[in-house]
């Protein structure tokens, strides 16, 4: 596989690839297929159709199928070597494409034909496009998901996968189950063009994205895939637009032929590539798609130090463009030879192969090589190997160390310069000592003479000062009591009677008081004329301020060292950041020269102006964009850049590659070198949007205010958190305040009336604590007396923890629909007195008609029991004379019908026949509808079946019945309750609520029995049964009535469009009218 050979994104692909020679079959297809589709619509319909039986067989075997199985086998072998799912993907779309071409191939034949061959061609293709689009977006996005364990288990069932798909295309098309795609002789269908434009879309979309990764990996790989599937696009479209076998079609299989031959030839491709780096085939397409390509796209080509990849040899895999610049090999020049054969010197070879043999390795300094020969000081680090066998590979990173080595000689002087100035300064400590005892006390050094038992024999003043102490209790005590150590002590002036003298011993006094000072001890032995040591004379230098220096003088020197190592780092980072930031900025930023050349141009800048990067460096940016004619303005104020009077903030429009024009808000800075001005800096962020809000917004505040005239209202506003408080102008002319009169708290609750104080505010209180919305009425005192009612509504906004941030709202003025409640509330009272009064005297009358209705539902009941009798003995009468004298006098009009006699005389029996066997049908329907023989006959259970059943053949609605209990012994007289109370309902369902679904329930539940009827109808509003003019309001009433009269109770439910249900409760014993109580309704809200 080729390797990146650049900076990725600098160059635009698509005019360099389709430039290539190896592209020109894809323009002549193209070129070809205009002609032919110009040419007239003949070529593309079924006028010249050619298709031999085994033609297309044999091309598709040849060039799609035994193509496609070449390269699906060698993309299967490459994922069990890598694992990598973007090949096994690749594989899977090629072997879908090869197999279901194979497929149509046979299916173009008889007994099939070309609506079974399109079928699965069709099918396939969109499933390999789809497989191809999913491969490619991986790879340019640099997903590369890898698969570790089980390879061989994922292949074969991802290949099992696409041969059960072809093998169900297959046979669904076979058995005619799959929808028509091509219809002969007509046209093909809409199914099959939106498959089709599907799998193009798909197919140039992934051609896009691999063009895209040829940016940055040039190789002929790319190459012919990305052409591949273009010709396979091709292709497509003229399948498409043409009919099986025309010439245009034919075309178009052409091309898909050519585009398999284009994928085999990228296989071979990346074949040769593979044997010229000796490696194989598989192992290169797995290094393809290899998941690091993203680290090294973003990490290896961006980082200022050289970075290397190589295999477990030693040889070179890949290399960023620093190792490009530093050690002066291209890649392809570098890929395949030894690192330590071209970049180590030889005197760092045996640390190289060190680092090598170890695991991994971390700043090892060595000597590296450039290719003209020269040397230069490097920090190398060898990370672990990644992979395993053939796939292992290390990455080194190699450090250019030469100017951190020349800063460190140059502070290894500094450091020698420093300790010689030291060693002179304690020499004159040493001198100033010998100078003479008689200088002792004027010393403002600590001075001790030791005895050789370790006893102080003399002090001087500065001793004393240090110890808190007076020399008379200083003189013979223990010299290291009064240190912090005293075993340092101790050691140190042993030390110095040892070897007769002791220098820069560090030591820490401690005051009687608690203080301690820091301090360098001089120590030496003085002597008598005999030379015997007598004791010990000691200097203590105070070294506070020298210990922070030296302190405040190694950090810097450790600084230093860390900055110098980091600098070059830091500083490619910065830069590479700083480039990002402006690139990806959500501003515009645009760099200049001083001759208004535009030098940086970044993203946003491209979105905003529609003009690309590369069109418009180097052109002047006022000429372009800012044209004098139009916006002279801005054109002046540039000029005075050189005056050094450039605005730092300044808005210009300008007008767009399109011709729009955008105002911008721009921040300038000059660039400036040596005090000359070479450029500026501008950001701009587009504002136009913005201002045409800002129009908006005033519009909208001239019509609130106008609005807050017209309601004689105001609105005010609280920021929450500072007690900040705004009014409109018009709040407070409704409170009659001076505008200049500070809004705040204190200032409402002066004008609100003293009994509503403490109410309004209570209401504001708890509208912030719970959250609900302000509904608030109150008096206020007007400065000139007069008293108005205030109505105020508000609402609060909360931050997204709860905590309450402002609050919001207007005032309306109440006064006068304040007194209209008034006198609407007096009105009200006395009528609520003339009702009062009137109620006690209908509570009477009701008593009396309850008494009546008593006697009305009982008589009613008997009446119900007597009209079924009634209607029984009608029916029967039905059944037995009229219907038996209809069935006979059709039974003579047969027999008339077939003697013999004129034509007239025939037609005439005919219809009379027909008229009787009408009547007949009428006659038992409304024997039915008089009292159902059923019921009485077989019982409920039936009677209610029956009745619905009827119901579904003639209305068609669906009842579905449901029965519990011993509904067996009810007695005829419930069993007829029952049936009536059902019969109503289902009627209702019938007439007035336009349900599809019904449902009938009976449940015997202990002393009574229980009858739901639902729906899943229009519903009704439960409150309006027996008024008039609601629908199936007088059924309900004639039911609710009824079943009270026998002591059972009735519950409807139910609500506009959400259907209705029914429920009621007969004991089986009937009861008064006064044990049924009130009917209970009840309505979903």
């Amino acid at each position: 596989m080729a390797r990146p050979s650049g900076t990725p994104g600098k160059k635009k692909v698509a005019f360099p690839l389709l430039s290539r020679i190896e592209s020109l079959p894809v323009l002549l297809a193209i070129l070809c297929f205009g002609i032919l589709a110009g040419a007239g619509p003949e070529l593309r319909s079924s006028r010249y159709v050619f298709e031999p039986p085994w033609l297309l067989l044999v091309l598709n075997t040849v060039f799609i199928t035994g193509l496609g199985v070449l390269i699906t086998a060698l993309c299967f072998r490459s994922f069990l070597r890598g694992g990598f799912l973007n090949v096994l993907l690749l594989g899977c779309g090629v072997l879908a494409f090869g197999l279901t071409s194979l497929i149509s191939g046979w299916m173009i034949r008889p007994p099939h034909g070309p609506d079974e061959a399109e079928t699965v061609h069709n099918l396939g293709v969109l499933c390999a496009s789809l497989l191809f689009f999913w491969s490619a977006l991986n790879t340019s996005f640099g997903i590369a998901l890898k698969i570790e364990k089980r390879r061989g288990t994922v292949a074969m069932a991802a290949c099992a996968a696409i041969l059960a798909l072809g093998a169900i295309l297959a046979t669904e098309t076979a058995l005619q189950s799959m929808p028509s795609f091509f219809i002969a002789g007509e046209r093909p269908t809409i199914l099959r063009q939106v498959v089709l434009t599907l799998s193009v879309t798909l197919l140039l979309t992934s051609a896009l994205l691999m063009m895209t990764v040829y940016a940055e990996r040039r190789g002929g790989f790319l190459l012919y895939t990305v052409n591949a599937l273009l010709l396979i696009a091709t292709g497509l479209v003229g399948i498409a637009v043409a009919v099986p076998g025309s010439p245009l079609n034919w075309l178009g299989r052409a091309a898909q032929y050519l585009g398999n031959v284009y994928l085999v030839v990228a296989s071979f491709n990346a074949l040769g590539e593979a044997r010229s780096r000796g490696t194989t085939v598989e192992r290169e397409l797995a290094a393809f798609f290899r998941e690091s390509e993203t680290h090294y796209k973003t990490l290896i080509e961006m980082a200022a130090d050289p970075v290397l990849a190589i295999d477990r040899e030693g040889k070179i895999i890949l290399m960023n463009p620093a190792a490009e610049e530093t050690l002066g090999y291209r890649r392809d020049e570098a890929a395949g030879r030894s690192v330590a054969e071209i970049m180590v010197s030889k005197s760092s070879l045996a640390e190289f192969e060190g680092c090598l043999s170890r695991q991994s390795c971390r700043d090892v300094e060595m000597e590296m090589a450039k290719r003209d020969g020269t040397t230069f000081p490097a920090e190398l680090s060898v990370s672990p190997e990644t992979g395993s066998g053939e796939r292992a590979t290390r990455t080194i990173i190699i450090r250019d160390v030469s100017q951190r080595k020349r800063i460190e000689e140059k502070l290894r002087e500094a450091n020698d310069l420093l300790e010689r100035r030291v060693r002179e300064r304690t020499a004159e400590l040493l001198a100033a000592v010998d100078y003479g005892r008689s200088l002792l006390e004027a010393s403002l050094d600590p001075l001790v003479t030791i005895s050789r038992e370790g006893r102080i024999t003399d002090v001087n003043r500065a001793t004393e000062q240090v110890t808190g102490l007076a020399r008379d209790r200083l003189i013979g005590t223990d010299f290291s009591d009064y240190f912090t150590d005293p075993g340092a002590a101790r050691r140190g002036y042993r030390k110095a009677f040892a070897e007769s003298e002791v220098r820069d011993y560090p030591l820490t006094i401690r005051h009687a008081g608690g203080k301690t000072t820091d301090v360098m001890y001089h120590a030496s032995v003085y002597r008598n004329s005999a030379g015997e040591i007598l004791g010990l004379f000691a200097a203590a230098r105070d070294i506070t301020e020298v210990r922070k220096a030296e302190t405040a003088l190694r950090e810097i020197n450790e600084s230093l060292e860390r900055r110098v190592a980091e600098r070059t780092e830091a500083l490619q980072l910065a830069k590479d950041y700083a480039e990002t930031l402006i690139r990806t900025a959500n501003v515009l930023i645009i760099g200049l020269d001083a001759a208004a050349n535009v030098m940086t141009f970044n993203d946003q800048a491209e979105k905003v102006t529609g003009y690309a990067r590369a069109e418009i460096l180097g052109r002047n940016w006022f000429e372009v964009v800012v044209p004098r004619d139009r916006f002279p303005s801005a054109w002046e104020a540039f000029s005075r850049l050189h005056e050094g009077a450039l605005p730092e903030e300044y808005e210009n429009p300008i007008l767009t590659q399109d011709g729009r024009e955008r105002i911008i808000s721009w921040r300038n800075s000059e660039l400036r070198e040596g005090g000359t001005v070479k450029g500026t800096i501008s950001f701009g962020r587009d504002i136009t949007e913005r201002r045409r809000a800002e129009e908006a917004l005033r519009a909208h505040h001239e019509l609130l205010k106008i609005a807050q005239l017209a309601a004689n209202a105001g609105i005010w506003g609280w920021d929450i958190p500072s007690g900040a408080i705004t009014w409109s102008e018009e709040l407070y002319s409704l409170f009659g305040l001076d505008p200049a009169t500070p809004a705040t708290f204190q200032t409402w609750q002066g004008t609100v009336h003293p009994d509503d104080r403490q109410p309004a505010t209570q209401r504001i209180l708890r509208s912030v604590r719970e959250g609900i919305p302000l509904e608030n009425e109150f008096r206020i005192i007007r400065p000139d007396g007069r008293l108005r009612w205030i109505r105020a509504r508000g609402r609060t906004v909360y931050s997204g923890n709860g905590e309450p941030l402002s609050m919001s709202g207007i005032c309306i003025d109440a006064t006068e629909s304040k007194q209209v409640e008034e006198a609407l509330r007096e009105a009200k009272e006395g009528l609520e007195e003339k009702v009062r009064e009137r109620t006690a005297e209908l509570v009477i009358l009701m008593e009396d008609l309850e008494r009546s209705r008593d006697d009305l539902r009982r008589l009613a009941s008997e009446l119900v029991i007597a009209e079924e009798r009634e209607r029984k003995r009608i029916s029967g009468v039905l059944h037995d004379e009229v219907a038996q004298t209809l069935a006979a006098a059709k039974m003579r009009l047969d027999l008339l019908r077939s003697m013999p006699g004129g034509e007239d005389g025939r037609k005439a029996v005919s219809e009379a026949e027909e008229l009787i066997g009408q009547s007949i049908r009428q006659t038992r329907a409304l024997m039915t509808d008089i009292t159902n023989p059923v019921l009485y006959d077989m019982g409920l259970q039936a009677a209610v079946d029956a009745l619905a059943e009827d119901v579904r053949a003639r209305q068609d609605i669906s009842f579905a019945c449901t029965f519990s209990g011993k509904l067996g012994n009810l007695g005829q007289e419930l069993d007829l309750m029952i049936f009536q109370v059902v019969k109503e309902l289902v009627q209702n369902v019938v007439k007035h609520s336009r349900a599809r679904n019904a449902d009938i329930r009976i449940a015997e539940e202990g002393k009574f029995v229980r009858v739901i009827v639902a729906d899943d109808g229009s519903g009704f509003d439960a409150g309006d049964i027996g008024l008039a003019g609601a629908e199936g309001g007088f059924g309900l009433f004639s039911i609710r009535e009824r079943v009270k009269s026998y002591g059972g109770t009735i519950v409807i439910d139910s609500e506009p469009g959400k259907g209705a249900r029914v429920t009621v409760v007969l004991p089986k014993t009937a009861g008064s009218p006064r044990q049924a109580g009130r009917t209970n309704r009840t309505a979903r809200r």
